[in-house]
Formats: structure tokens, sequence, C-alpha cells
């Protein structure tokens, strides 16, 4: 009879020898450790399925950057005052924002469309410059484009003077101002100021001026005559003159007052023995009295480039609100820059007109 042990293992054993060597147990062992293996290889194998399964499930990462290009101002392009940069920029998901960049500093940024900015190109020095946009995803993806442009801002402060009254007038009552002022960029405002208090102001030629008199104490005053161009620059001419009201003050109902339509004609360039379109410039009374032309005094060492026409001559008698006609054409003779001159004088005062051209071979 075969005794138990204390596990009581060996009184279900079918050999005794098994119980007696501990076969038995060796061979329980090993089933246990097999069942184990067995167990965790299958929670692997589970493990690593649901791990598949999930990340199929899950959208790839965005990895494509965006495209983007500058669509204006157009490279080699050169550029002033502020720039209009517009820029095109897409991408796969979605453009999270736009920078503009200049010479590889960020001057601006956008997050919506369209992606356009302002650039004031002023604060950049003149000469050759970087201008980049780049573009951003919300993966972090990126691209950018870049082109060259050229500043060339205008330094140079813009030309003025007063055509009329002459300096050393004596005025009373209302006083025609007729100013000329031309920059290498757009004339943005002209000011009268008398004794530096502003009297009227024009955005647009003519840049010409009913002045009031009366509403400064006889005397002397300073008349002065401030020019802005589009970039800021600004230049100022000034004239003495002498306010007499007091000996009786005359109206605009009861003067002449002599207005051009502009103070300067700029033909730009003609082909030389070629007759480019006329141009016309109106001579108006912008008084209440008759204005009569008493002379017309034409000058310059190119005047023969200009041809004269229209109805304003000598003896012209305009009434109120009235106006004659100076007519130019410029016929160069020579690949050269002209110019000249054509003085008009009035019962109410002397007017010039300013004519500039350039003649070409092309």
């Amino acid at each position: 009879m075969v005794q138990a042990n204390q596990y009581g293992l060996c009184s279900r054993a079918t050999n005794v020898a098994e119980c007696r060597t501990g076969a038995l147990e060796n061979r329980q062992g090993a089933a246990s450790l097999r069942r184990f293996f067995v167990c965790g290889l299958l929670a692997f194998i589970g493990v690593t399925f649901f791990t598949a399964a999930h990340a199929a499930k899950r959208p790839p990462r965005d990895t494509k950057p965006p495209t983007v290009s500058i669509t204006s101002p157009s490279a080699g392009s050169t550029v002033n005052g502020v720039v209009a940069v517009v820029v095109s920029a897409s991408d796969n998901v979605g453009v999270a924002k736009v920078n503009l960049l200049v010479n590889g500093t960020v001057v601006a940024t956008t997050t919506t469309i369209p992606y356009s900015f302002n650039w004031d190109s002023t604060k950049t020095p003149n000469g050759s410059v970087t201008l980049s946009a780049a573009a951003y995803d919300s993966a972090g993806n990126s691209a950018s484009k870049g082109e060259t442009v050229t500043v060339s801002n205008n330094t140079q402060p813009p030309s003025v003077g007063i055509s009329s009254p002459a300096p050393g007038s004596t005025l009373k009552g209302t006083v025609a101002v007729n100013i000329s002022a031309s920059s290498a960029l757009a004339i943005a405002r002209v000011d009268l100021k008398a004794n530096g208090v502003l009297a009227a102001s024009a955005t647009t030629a003519p840049y010409a001026f009913g002045w009031d008199t009366t509403t400064i104490p006889d005397g002397s005053v300073i008349l002065s005559a401030w020019a802005y161009d589009a970039a800021g620059n600004s230049a100022v001419a000034s004239a003495n003159e002498t306010i007499a009201n007091a000996t009786g003050s005359t109206s605009s109902a009861t003067t002449a007052i002599a207005v051009l339509s502009t103070t300067s004609i700029a033909f730009g360039t003609q082909k030389v023995l070629s007759t480019s379109l006329q141009r016309k410039v109106a001579l108006k009374n912008g008084g209440g009295n008759t204005l009569t032309i008493s002379a017309l005094t034409a000058g310059g060492s190119d005047l023969s480039d200009f041809v004269f026409s229209g109805t304003c001559g000598l003896n012209t008698s305009l009434t109120a609100g009235q106006s004659c006609d100076i007519v130019y054409a410029f016929a160069p003779t020579t690949a050269n820059a002209g110019s000249a001159t054509l003085a008009v004088a009035t019962n109410a005062g002397r007017v010039a007109l300013t004519l500039t051209g350039t003649g070409t071979l092309q």
C-alpha cells in the first residue's frame, strides 16, 4: 500500500516509483510552466492585435507643407512708399498663418484670407531687398517663397513756388494766389499760410486760392506755400507782401482775379521730330470785374520745341467766371530734356505756366 505524502500527491500516483523519485511533481511543474507561457503568448498576441487595430483607425500624421507664392509685387519690380503685398497660400488641411518678411525679418503676420499686407517701404533703405512670404499649417509644416525687389523712395523735397502775387506786392481784398508744385513722387498736399497760419489747402492741381486779405491786419505779411509729397517730404517758398485794406477794402465782387487751372504742363517723353497731343490750360476770371490780358511773354532756351495755340491772346477780356484756353503741344527737335515758360500779365496781376518735356530717338 502506497503511503500518502504531506501534499497527498502520492495517493494519486499511478506508479510508486514516480512518487518516490519526484518525477510526478516535475511533470506537473512543467505543465504549469507551459500553461503560463501559452497564456502570456495569447496575451501578447491580443495586445499586439488591439494596438495595430487602433493604430489603423488613426488618421496618418500630416507631413505635407503648404504651398505659397507672392503674387504682387512682381519679382524685380521697383517699389516705393506703402506697397500692397499679396500672397497666395494653400494647404491640404488648412493654412494657420502667413508671415511677411523683409530681408529675413518678420514685419507682418496674418491668419485670414486674403493674405495681403501694406508694407511701408520707407522704413527700409533704398536698394535691393529680399521680400519673402512664409506659410504655416496647424501641424507645424511650413514653406516659404522669396523674391527680390528694389526699394527706391524719393528723399528729395518737392519744388514749390508762388507764381502770383509777385513778392513785394501791395494787396487788398481777395487776392488770387497761384502756387506751382512738383515732385518725383505725387504731390499729396499744398498749404497756403499767412504769417504761419493756415489760410487754405489743396490736394489736387491747380493749386490756386482766393485769399481774403481782410482776415489779417494791415502791414507786412509773410505769404508761404508748403508742398508735401507722397513720401512725406516737404518744401516751402515764401514772399513778403504788404496788406493795405484800410485805404479802401476791395472784395472779389469788384476785382478781377486771374486763376490758371494748372501752373505746369509735363509732356513726358516724345520722339524727336514728332508732335505730342495738345495739352490745355484754362485761364479763368475768378473775380467780379473784367479781367484783361495785357501781355503774353514766352521764354526759355527750348521755347521752339513748344507749339502755342488757344483762345487766350493779347487784350483778351474775360468777364466774371469766363475763361480762355492756353494750348501747347510738344515737338522736340533734339533728344534732350527741354523746358519753357509762359508769363501772362493781366490787370489782376501776373500768372505763369511752366512747360517741360524730353525728346527721345525711340
